[in-house]
């Protein structure tokens, strides 16, 4: 009789979906067995602090005899209660085996429910996070088309196409439409990084002309740059043609490590940029761009912070910046099977070589630009 009730609760907690269920017809059991006018299980609920009834059988006359701890791995999941006469000790030995295999069935109950809690939670705030990177994306949108009409007219503007503008209004206004694209760039960072926070970036590889690239993004800083007196080296293989990228985000990393260079540079300082066809970890050709500059450095102990969101280093805290730009350049070198190395010390500059695939390597198959990490990861190279 000892024997074959265990096994019995076993296959049936194997086959039902419900352990409320089981527990009942293992109390109808142990009411049989023992002779029980009543039966019942308790467990502490999951929200309320008292214990609430699982399961129960026949009809309570009195005050329950018996009381047994449902203890599976040292952690009470219940309490087995029996109004009944005085046991035998076969009957308890039953009962004794029987506890152990009600005490993995309310175990069972336990993480199922607490399961189902923490996927709704998650749920919710899945839903909560997809609102609001919608409404963040319209809000940025609207603020974007805001930020391009004072553009347009500040342009037209300065172009003295409404009148003439004496030197201070000049001024003004080249303070205004540089205000304007600090702003864009700002609010296209925040943007970015919403839409990587759920997943929405998407990248076209293709095979891109390398030369033009890098000579229109070096244009986009060439106002800052001039402005600080800082001379520019430039030199890229006369042999390599074609990068595997996304033209856009291309843009987009070449440019945030550009600026950097030249935001961090001090005036009639240097900064480069060099692009050659070399080796990754993998013995495979990539294109490496090296942006460089004498700037302030950043030291060992923050290098490792530095590509996370929202990073603003101590020595970078008299520079405007939204502490994104290496970070979302680090995140599309990786959609692009790529990574970023590092190399800097204080008041020694820094070296950024970002390496993407070469199109002497391999071709991206179709569905690769994803959101995966890809198999380049990010190295930091100290």
């Amino acid at each position: 009789m000892t024997g074959w009730l265990p096994q019995f609760l076993l296959e049936h907690l194997s086959q039902t979906e419900d352990p409320d269920q089981a527990c009942c017809e293992a109390l109808a059991l142990i009411a049989t067995i023992c002779n029980a006018t009543y039966v019942q299980i308790k467990r502490p609920d999951l929200t309320l602090d008292n214990p609430i009834i699982v399961a129960e059988y026949g009809t309570l006359k009195d005050t329950l005899t018996y009381y047994h701890p449902l203890r599976l791995q040292g952690i009470v999941y219940g309490t087995l209660g029996i109004d009944c006469p005085p046991l035998t000790p076969d009957q308890y030995r039953i009962l004794e085996g029987l506890t152990g295999q009600l005490a993995l069935i309310l175990a069972v109950h336990h993480y199922k429910l607490q399961s189902q809690r923490h996927q709704q939670e998650l749920n919710e705030l899945q839903e909560l996070n997809t609102r609001q990177v919608q409404h963040f994306a319209g809000t940025s949108h609207e603020i974007r088309n805001l930020l391009n009409n004072v553009s347009v007219v500040s342009q037209l503007l300065l172009q003295k196409k409404y009148g003439v503008l004496n030197d201070q209004q000049e001024d003004f206004l080249i303070q205004i439409l540089t205000s304007i694209k600090d702003l864009q760039r700002m609010v296209g960072d925040i943007l970015d990084t919403a839409s990587f926070n759920a997943a929405h970036i998407d990248v076209q590889i293709t095979p891109i002309a390398v030369a033009p690239i890098c000579e229109e993004c070096l244009k986009m800083v060439e106002g800052e740059r001039l402005a600080k007196d800082i001379v520019l080296r430039y030199f890229i293989d006369p042999h390599l043609k074609t990068v595997l990228a996304d033209e856009l985000r291309l843009k987009q990393m070449l440019f945030n490590l550009l600026s950097n260079a030249v935001k961090f540079t001090p005036h009639r300082g240097v900064i480069g940029l060099s692009v050659e066809e070399t080796l990754d970890s993998q013995a495979l050709p990539c294109v490496q761009f090296t942006v460089w500059d004498t700037g302030i450095g950043i030291s060992k102990e923050r290098q490792l912070d530095l590509f996370q969101p929202f990073a603003r280093m101590p020595e970078a805290a008299l520079y405007q910046g939204t502490g994104l730009g290496l970070w979302l350049t680090h995140k599309l070198a990786r959609l692009h099977q790529g990574r970023i190395l590092l190399e800097s010390a204080p008041n020694e500059g820094s070296r950024f070589m970002l390496q993407l695939p070469s199109t002497q390597a391999r071709p991206l198959a179709h569905g690769q630009n994803s959101l995966s990490d890809g198999h380049w990861g990010f190295v930091q190279k100290l």
